[in-house]
């Protein structure tokens, strides 16, 4: 029987926000993200 090891892994992004009332806190937020994501997959395929 094997044994699998497991991996995590834990990001930490500072987005930029300093100000609240700016409208634009949720686009930045999504390209915070969309930028996650493709690094994570990178990440991953890497790898592999």
């Amino acid at each position: 029987m094997s044994s699998k090891r497991k991996e995590s892994l834990v990001l930490l992004l500072n987005i930029g926000v300093t100000n609240p009332n700016i409208e634009n806190n949720s686009l930045l937020f999504e390209k915070a993200k969309h930028i996650a994501q493709r690094k994570i997959e990178k990440m991953i395929f890497f790898k592999t």
